[in-house]
């Protein structure tokens, strides 16, 4: 993911993100480190995805086990957050960004 792009990620799913496919991302994601960086990509990832058409419809459909994972990957950024508040906070990644972010799926 980090290798396409989140510029590239929200031209391919413009128009939507397939269910099955949106769980993946998801999933792929809980596999971020705790390093600034990576936790920046996750934020920005979650954000342009949310802001693809028929999103909300996507998320209707996503599985227990699906969202499952967007659970506990708002759970880790919570927690990745306390870890580096300042450095994310300068690069515009505070609370209100995973609480925004928690709202959109619906967490």
């Amino acid at each position: 993911l980090m290798k396409t792009g989140t510029e590239e990620l929200g031209n391919i799913f413009k128009t939507e993100i397939p269910t099955g496919v949106l769980g993946r991302i998801v999933e792929a994601l809980l596999c971020f480190t705790p390093a600034v960086n990576e936790i920046i990509f996750v934020t920005q990832v979650l954000e342009i995805l949310s802001k693809t058409k028929r999103f909300t419809i996507t998320l209707d459909f996503l599985t227990r086990e699906e969202k499952d994972f967007c659970s506990k990957l708002m759970g880790k950024l919570d927690e990745s957050l306390k870890e580096n508040q300042q450095d994310l906070a300068e690069q515009g990644v505070t609370e209100w960004t995973i609480t925004t972010l928690r709202s959109k799926y619906k967490i």
